[in-house]
């Protein structure tokens, strides 16, 4: 059976039938084998009752089938600005998940020195989410590097010389044909003179410039995409006018709406992707260059598309290291383990790196605490497994040597924001009645980390014995300051209160 979930903590499963919209997250329970019309990610798998949790992806266009998704905004077109309110919510939602998905992509760049891993990454974060700093996007590297490159092909575009045949004056001829003459020879006259008549004119071939070219079709091509790359960027940098990365850009983009408009004055068609490069493309150094940077910025859309249909997956590997980053913080934290970190800059269903569990283990000196952070553990214990959470702090007391705390962490994603007052208050009712099965009542913390969608905020519940808070965060200077600030509170009073 398939039981489909709103939300985590949803305490009853809804039909297949149910329609998923934007303020849910897209989750369903399946039974622990292969569905194939439906299309997913792999979260828990509960080994015991044989069922399996997984994500489904936001559609990339307005509704969706297996599962039903109706009302999602789709991905905004290209460097153009919304025409109406729909687009400007799909647009923010794009510009989120650009954020997002550059902090993680700059754990790559914290990779090169792993015995700081966590150090590393604050301060590119803190430097990188300035919104005034428009760091080193591929449109600036192209902006660099393809501006005198397409100057000079602009002034020396290749051209073939076509025959065509055509009436022109009769002293003008070069060359005439088999059809030129036949033509010819069925004018009315005697003479040569007589068969051209008044107009002195006659069919011959005639050889014409043509800049219809594969070469400069790609070029065509690339002038509207990378014109389009940078009108977006210049869009998300608005604060970074002023600095010389922001100028190149601007002035690139100019050129590339130039170049096309001449272009395509002489004639010159757009080429299709997935075109088989001809001669010049491969062996001309400045044509070459082109279609290089034309199929990365190709392959960057190709990226794009896949991450905003599992951005879900994206913020949780966000939240974990926002996490890392914030134990990783305190005064009397030291990373003493850490697994291995595999970085794919090409993502798979959203995921940009994948490591084993337990992710990174902190030892807090003063307080005599392990402190151990597991995220994608895919079969987890049958507790957890009902939380349906794919991430979870334990905490073991060194001194008191008793049970290890299991604080669990739910990261939930949507497209419009969720509730934050509600939120806990549902995943509160959750823990409340897994305790009550029977197993040890070990679950006893949690919190739920959202996007904030531009409103930010923090809630807490504490009651039976059980705390829940919640917390906003983003990818951007203001939410990703405030988050973290809420982390490390919320860490500063559970370690109080765990100890």
């Amino acid at each position: 059976m398939i039981e489909r979930l709103p939300f985590q903590w949803d305490s009853k499963v809804v039909s297949d039938s149910f329609k998923f919209e934007p303020s849910h997250c897209l989750l369903s329970e399946f039974p622990n084998i292969e569905i194939k019309e439906e299309v997913y990610s792999l979260l828990l798998i509960d080994e015991k009752n044989q069922r399996k949790l997984v994500l489904h992806p936001y559609p990339t266009t307005k509704n969706g089938q297996n599962p039903i998704r109706e009302g999602f905004p789709v991905p905004p077109p290209q460097g153009q600005m919304p025409a109406n309110e729909t687009e400007n919510c799909a647009l923010k939602a794009f510009r989120r998940m650009n954020h997002v998905r550059t902090r993680v992509n700059e754990l790559e760049q914290a990779l090169k020195v792993p015995e700081t891993i966590w150090p590393t990454l604050r301060q590119i974060w803190k430097q990188a989410s300035d919104p005034s700093d428009p760091g080193k996007a591929e449109i600036i590297k192209q902006a660099e590097e393809l501006r005198p490159i397409i100057l000079h092909l602009k002034g020396h575009l290749r051209k073939i010389l076509r025959r065509d045949r055509e009436k022109i004056p009769i002293s003008n001829v070069m060359e005439m044909d088999r059809s030129s003459i036949k033509w010819l020879a069925h004018q009315p006259g005697n003479t040569v003179l007589e068969r051209v008549g008044t107009s002195q004119q006659i069919l011959a071939i005639v050889r014409n410039e043509n800049f219809d070219t594969l070469e400069n079709r790609v070029l065509l091509a690339y002038s509207i995409l990378a014109g389009s790359v940078a009108r977006e960027w210049m869009q998300d940098h608005s604060l970074a006018e002023n600095t010389e990365e922001y100028k190149k850009v601007a002035i690139f983009q100019k050129l590339c709406r130039r170049v096309q408009k001449d272009l395509s004055s002489l004639g010159i068609g757009q080429t299709e992707v997935g075109i088989n490069p001809n001669y010049v493309l491969l062996e001309n150094q400045n044509y070459r260059a082109v279609y290089r940077a034309w199929l990365r910025l190709l392959k960057r859309n190709k990226i794009m598309d896949s991450l905003w249909a599992w951005q879900a997956n994206t913020w949780t590997d966000f939240v974990v290291l926002t996490i890392c980053i914030v134990l990783d913080e305190f005064e009397e934290s030291k990373l003493i383990s850490q697994s291995p970190i595999i970085f794919k800059p090409e993502s798979s269903v959203g995921r940009l790196f994948y490591q084993d569990y337990p992710q990174s283990v902190f030892w807090f000196r003063n307080s005599e605490l392990m402190i151990e952070v597991h995220s994608r553990n895919l079969k987890p214990n049958l507790q957890l497994f009902q939380t349906r959470s794919q991430v979870f702090i334990k905490i073991i007391d060194l001194k008191k040597r008793i049970q290890p705390k299991t604080v669990v962490v739910w990261t939930p994603h949507t497209l419009k924001r969720l509730d934050l007052a509600s939120s806990i208050i549902d995943a509160h009712d959750l823990l409340r009645r897994i305790n009550q099965m029977g197993y040890p009542k070990l679950l006893h913390t949690g919190l739920v980390v959202v996007p904030s969608h531009g409103e930010l905020g923090k809630e807490m519940v504490e009651d039976e014995g059980i705390l829940i808070s919640s917390t906003t965060l983003d990818g951007d200077k203001e939410g990703l300051n405030w988050g973290m600030e809420a982390l490390k509170d919320f860490f500063s009073q559970t370690l109080i209160r765990l100890s």
